[in-house]
């Protein structure tokens, strides 16, 4: 192994503009499967559940206020598997640098000490980590940069969702909207503002499907 291999290498770069374009591809191909696998997820049921999905369709009565943060948890996610791909080359490197390190010592030091029982002394007495012990810091960088990363894809399937439904919601008053009187319309857009759950948003999908059926329309999903 050489012992110069810096810890920054090519390959760390190169890791991190890959994840940045995958994390690109990703966002762009793949919204609807996370507006798709949210949804799911909301369907579980379950005290904690029920929590985030009110919540959610709070943020949905919030209107297109949320489009922001949704752009801002994309570039968050961009730069979490860019640094993720970059922080698994650093670890990986720097890892193996500890190790050439530890294995050449004790090969250096079972070379003076042919004694085994001298030899496990030395090594207890070293401020060396064994092999083992940076193998498992390792691991446990890794598993929480990519729980982090986890965390950050799970918060923007929330906002893909929430701004798919923002979208389809006031498409469809817009939609609708030549076929009620000026009273209704506003009511229907205030409907929309004081979503509080899921129950509330399906309410005002029937109410606007009644309206399209009734005139022979067809909203969008």
């Amino acid at each position: 192994m050489d012992n110069n291999k810096k810890i920054f290498s090519k390959t760390s770069i190169y890791a991190a503009i890959v994840g940045a374009l995958l994390a690109f591809i990703v966002g762009k191909l793949f919204n609807p499967i996370f507006e798709f696998v949210f949804s799911l997820f909301l369907n579980i049921g379950g005290g904690f559940v029920q929590l985030i999905s009110d919540a959610t369709y709070k943020q949905i009565s919030d209107g297109f206020s949320e489009q922001g943060t949704g752009v801002l948890m994309y570039v968050l996610i961009v730069v979490a598997v860019s640094a993720a791909n970059f922080l698994r080359e650093v670890f990986k490197n720097f890892c193996d640098k500890m190790i050439n390190i530890i294995e050449s010592k004790n090969a250096n030091e079972t070379q003076i000490l042919p004694d085994k029982s001298n030899t496990s002394t030395r090594n207890k007495d070293a401020k060396l980590p064994t092999v083992k012990t940076v193998k498992r810091y390792y691991k446990a960088l890794l598993f929480c940069t990519y729980f982090l990363v986890a965390i950050l894809v799970f918060v923007y399937m929330q906002y893909a969702f929430v701004n798919a439904k923002i979208i389809s919601s006031t498409n469809n008053i817009e939609i609708v909207s030549p076929f009620v009187s000026d009273q209704e319309y506003r009511q229907l857009k205030s409907e929309f503002h004081l979503i509080q759950n899921s129950n509330d948003y399906e309410k005002l999908y029937d109410k606007l499907q009644d309206i399209a059926d009734k005139n022979d329309i067809k909203l969008k999903k």
